[in-house]
């Protein structure tokens, strides 16, 4: 077995195992009260549907490299098209994930209208981007291709393709930046906060774990684009480093689910109860009214054990006469 095979076998793994995780989240995220009314887990669960996208079409890629074969040429291009645009995606959503940790930690007073229309406009303008850009790649000046020799997707040389690569290339890197300005911010106020300020801002400890997390996906992926970047001109040479590379591109769809079980404890909690069942909350309840009416009762019997009785007087009979 080759390192093509033992790769595309990882891969596999990878996303057959992530892609049920992605699956509950999205499933959790729009079911749960809790987390219909946030914005943070709206945005989630559309940062959650461009990974499930992702590892899909990894997943294509990976069995051709499998199998050795392309398998056919439109299941080549779909694939292919998604995966060449997935990065505009998430990097889109967690650029607008980075600017809603700003708003909820340094507690910018906004009106809901407000911070919706904003966060949902930008929502909007990334997931047309990013299905217009997946368009593009499947029309033929824009064909993507599966190269079984070098175990990953490249774009065909024309025009178009050149045209959207740097593009593509440019509004990574600015969303990158922009995200990485959001976090600066976030550090520089939680600086601020603790060590200047008079009147500290209480944050709960929810919203660092969140904050925490967000930071962890962005930190993973901006080295990563910038290890495929450089790479091009230094270390892409040696097979071994791209076929690294390549699983930890794929690995970029999975990680998020396994970070919200990690540091959201009731995202956590909903997750488990999936699989032990409804337990605790609703049988308990029952079995604490009934003890409570046995104590009631128990009381009520001792109170009437000691009221003194009332004498019952006799009864005066008239004499007839």
């Amino acid at each position: 077995m080759d390192d093509k095979s033992i790769t595309g076998i990882i891969r596999i793994f990878i996303a057959l195992g992530c892609l049920p995780l992605h699956i509950i989240m999205i499933w959790l995220f729009t079911t749960k009260p809790d987390y219909q009314k946030r914005m943070s887990f709206k945005i989630m669960k559309m940062l959650g549907v461009a990974d499930s996208l992702h590892l899909v079409a990894q997943l294509a890629g990976a069995c051709m490299a499998v199998f050795e074969t392309n398998v056919n040429e439109i299941f080549e291009r779909v694939a292919g098209a998604i995966v060449n645009s997935s990065w505009d995606g998430m990097i889109g959503m967690i650029f607008v994930l980075a600017l809603n940790r700003v708003v909820v930690v340094t507690q910018v007073k906004m009106a809901i209208y407000r911070e919706k229309g904003i966060f949902y406009t930008l929502s909007a303008i990334i997931w047309f981007s990013y299905l217009s850009v997946i368009g593009l790649h499947l029309t033929n000046e824009g064909a993507v291709e599966y190269g079984v020799e070098r175990n990953c997707f490249h774009t065909l040389k024309t025009d178009l393709n050149h045209f959207l690569n740097r593009w593509e290339t440019y509004i990574v890197l600015a969303l990158l930046a922009l995200s990485l300005c959001c976090y600066i911010v976030i550090v520089a106020w939680l600086v601020l906060n603790n060590n200047v300020r008079s009147k500290r801002i209480k944050i709960e400890r929810r919203e660092m774990r969140f904050l925490a997390q967000a930071m962890i996906v962005f930190g993973y992926m901006f080295v990563l684009r910038g290890m495929w970047y450089f790479g091009k001109r230094f270390y892409m040479k040696d097979v071994t480093v791209a076929d690294v590379l390549v699983v930890l591109s794929c690995l970029i769809g999975g990680i998020n689910p396994l970070l919200y079980l990690c540091f959201i404890s009731s995202v956590r909690s909903h997750f488990f109860e999936l699989f032990r069942g409804k337990k605790g909350g609703r049988t308990s309840r029952p079995v604490t009214v009934a003890v409570l009416q046995i104590r009631q009762i128990n009381e009520n019997c001792k109170q009437n054990i000691f009221l003194p009785v009332a004498k019952k007087m006799p009864r005066e009979h008239s004499n007839e006469t």
